[in-house]
């Protein structure tokens, strides 16, 4: 013979099973109620944040004071084998994310207006900042565009 549950059984069922997902007063809504902290999401990464390396390239010209080199390509190397690549943005400012192996390091840009390297040695969980001053090729030292 089957017993049938009725509507408060039904409840009292459900209330059970679902105790433990639900605790009042531990919502993000109650903590921030009650002035406690809430711990922050984890936004994009930027400069500073472990894993990245980040810089500014600019150009140095003999007669022509430096300016920063606007969407540029850098590219970082470990060894001679290219890892990474990079555009600068309309600052001259450049990241490289998710850097893991501890090592030596360079950052190369290599294009038709501009040359330059820098070698640095870079630490693993660590953030790094590596600025660059480019030369103009020469015959192409007229404003970049």
């Amino acid at each position: 013979m089957r017993k049938r549950i009725g509507g408060l059984g039904c409840l009292i069922l459900l209330g059970l099973a679902c105790r433990d997902d639900f605790r009042p007063g531990h919502s993000p809504q109650d903590l921030m109620a009650h002035g406690e902290p809430i711990a922050p999401s984890e936004g994009p990464a930027k400069a500073g944040d472990p894993g990245v390396i980040s810089g500014r390239l600019t150009v140095l010209d003999t007669f022509a004071p430096s300016a920063q080199v606007q969407f540029g390509t850098v590219t970082l190397y470990r060894g001679d084998v290219a890892v990474a690549h990079a555009a600068t943005d309309s600052r001259g400012e450049f990241l490289f994310l998710r850097t893991k192996d501890t090592g030596e390091y360079e950052i190369r840009v290599d294009s038709e207006r501009f040359e330059g390297r820098r070698k640095f040695a870079f630490r693993s969980g660590q953030a790094a900042r590596v600025d660059l001053v480019v030369h103009s090729k020469q015959g192409n030292t007229g404003p970049q565009k």
